[in-house]
This record gives C-alpha cells, sequence and structure tokens, in this order.
C-alpha cells in the first residue's frame, strides 16, 4: 500500500530528472573573438586594368556569435563580424577603370550579418565544432567611391552589399565548467555590389548651331536666336566584387 501511494512522487521524480538533463543541453553559448584575416583570389589582385581587383592586405577580423545549443549535438548560430583589410599603398595612385581620379588610400570596412547550423561537440575537458553560415555584407571600401566623368564630377561614396557566407572550424579547451578558450579557423567570403546612375541633370541652354558653318541658328519668323536644353547624359556605373579570406582567430566561450 504504501510503495501504491509513493509511486506518482517517484515517478515525478524521475520526470523532473529528465527534463533538468535536456534542460542542461540545452544551453546558450556567448562566443568572442579576435584574429587575423589574410586576403586570397580577387580581393588580393592588384591589377589596375580589372574592375574586380580588390588590392586588400592582410588585416583583422573581431567576431561576437550567440549560439543556441540543442540536443544531439546540433545548434543555430547568429553571428555578428566586423573585418578590416587596408588597401595597398602602391594602389594610391592607380586611375582604375572607368574611373577619373586616383583611388586613394583607405581600407575594406566590412560589416557582415550570418545565420547557420553548427556542431558542437565535447570530449573530456576538449571541445570542437564547425558550422556553415549565409548572410549579408555591408562592405565600406575606397573601391566604391566614384565620381562621374561628365561635367557636373559628382562624387558618390557608397558601400556595396550583397550575399556573405563562411564555413569555420574551431578547437576548445574548457578552463572551467562554463568558460572555454578556442582557435577558430575559417574562410569568409562575400560577393559585395554597387550600383549607380549619374547624369541627367540640368546643365542649362545652349543656343543650336548650324551643323556646316558652326553659327547659331535663327527663327526665319522672329529672327532670334535658338536655344535648346541642356542635360547631362545619363550613364550607369556598376560594381561587383568578391571578398575572400581566411582567417585564424582565437577567443572564449562562455556557457550561459
Amino acid at each position: 500500500m504504501i510503495l501504491i501511494i509513493l509511486m506518482p512522487v517517484v515517478l515525478l521524480g524521475q520526470e523532473s530528472a529528465k527534463e533538468k538533463k535536456v534542460h542542461e543541453k540545452q544551453r546558450i553559448f556567448l562566443e568572442g573573438y579576435l584574429g587575423v584575416s589574410v586576403p586570397i583570389g580577387q580581393y588580393l589582385k592588384d591589377d589596375t586594368n580589372s574592375k574586380k581587383s580588390g588590392f586588400a592586405q592582410t588585416g583583422y577580423l573581431v567576431q561576437i556569435t550567440c549560439d543556441w545549443m540543442g540536443n544531439k549535438d546540433m545548434g543555430l548560430a547568429i553571428q555578428y563580424t566586423y573585418q578590416n583589410n587596408p588597401i595597398l599603398s602602391s594602389a594610391k595612385n592607380a586611375i582604375l577603370p572607368e574611373r577619373v581620379f586616383p583611388l586613394g588610400s583607405g581600407s575594406w570596412s566590412n560589416h557582415y550579418l550570418m545565420i547557420g547550423p553548427v556542431f558542437y561537440k565535447e570530449i573530456s575537458k576538449f571541445t570542437i565544432d564547425a558550422r556553415l553560415l549565409g548572410g549579408v555584407v555591408f562592405a565600406f571600401s575606397p573601391l566604391f567611391s566614384y565620381t562621374s566623368p561628365d561635367s557636373t564630377q559628382k562624387t558618390v561614396k557608397n558601400y556595396g552589399s550583397g550575399f556573405a557566407y563562411q564555413l569555420a572550424f574551431g578547437a576548445g579547451y574548457s578552463l572551467t565548467s562554463r568558460v572555454i578558450i578556442k582557435l577558430n579557423l575559417s574562410f569568409l567570403g562575400a560577393i559585395p555590389t554597387f550600383r549607380k546612375q549619374f547624369g541627367g541633370e540640368y546643365l542649362g541652354r545652349k543656343p543650336e548651331l548650324d551643323p556646316i558653318t558652326g553659327e547659331p541658328i535663327k527663327d526665319p519668323f522672329t529672327g532670334l536666336i535658338i536655344y535648346h536644353d541642356v542635360y547631362a547624359p545619363v550613364f550607369k556605373f556598376d560594381l561587383k566584387n568578391s571578398i575572400s579570406t581566411f582567417n585564424a582567430s582565437i577567443g572564449i566561450i562562455f556557457k550561459l
């Protein structure tokens, strides 16, 4: 009889223990990294005759990640990354295709916001993880500063935006039950695009000229010179760059 009375209490205790165990597996991780960013491919290219050259040098990377880890070592990561790569000093005075002024100095200043799945595994005091993220990039660079070649000489300092992705692998060591120091290796890529239409501005009025004599044409009835409105020519500037870097960083994970 006593066992029958206590049975619901025992079952409830076992159920609470199971819920606690599941809850322990479902954790929030907060990660922070600082590392080196090495450009490759077109991002590194320094051909002044190519619109796709990035003229990027080795720079640095700062990254903040929030992971929600579920059961079976799988989770979801949301990540912000800031990347800075200086422009090659040798390209400072280069005039690129479709430009009227030199490139100048400066750097790539790229902001990434990405999301994607993450695999995380603990082996004793060691941890390994892998993630594949996708999202958007907002890339600020002297390459996106453009001066129109028409008479208005209008300069636009803008940014390129587009799709971004990252493939990353990490290995860590647990300092405590809630703090892990970690080494991270990643490939970071993006395709920022800048599109802008120039021209069409009203420039004033000019007299109609005789194509043979070059003299102003007069109205045969009034004797007055005939004028016409002049507008700047309309044209579009389209620039698509490719960002690609290998990154090595060191960071710390806090298990919340």
